[in-house]
């Protein structure tokens, strides 16, 4: 298991065998929780101290209410994200498979035609 390379957006798209960057769990996150409470995007996440060094403890409690709605909301919109993530690749995937039978068919078809070919002409 120690061996099993992180695969995220971080890394050169080459390492991980794709032609193209995987966004990493940080984009991802940053993606879905900044359209819910910026608050808890992770570049803000060290700030929230300074920030709210002077609120009350009833403003406090209330934040965090807003932080647990908010991580609700998360969940739900990350299970949305990824089913969809989870449908585009078996979409695309069907595709490959589909293109490639068809590709198989045609091939096929010609070397059939060939032979025929050759049978006739002997």
């Amino acid at each position: 298991m120690a061996d099993t390379p992180v695969i995220d957006g971080t890394q050169d798209p080459a390492a991980n065998g794709l032609p193209f960057p995987i966004p990493s769990g940080t984009d991802v996150y940053d993606a879905l929780i900044g359209e819910i409470e910026m608050d808890l995007v992770s570049v803000n996440l060290p700030l929230l101290e300074e920030k709210y060094q002077d609120e009350s403890p009833e403003d406090r409690s209330e934040r965090f209410k807003r932080y647990e709605a908010a991580f609700t909301k998360f969940d739900q919109a990350f299970a949305e994200w990824n089913r969809n993530l989870q449908r585009a690749v078996s979409d695309l995937r069907h595709v490959a498979l589909h293109t490639a039978e068809e590709r198989n068919r045609t091939e096929e078809a010609q070397a059939i035609t060939n032979l025929e070919a050759q049978l006739l002409s002997a």
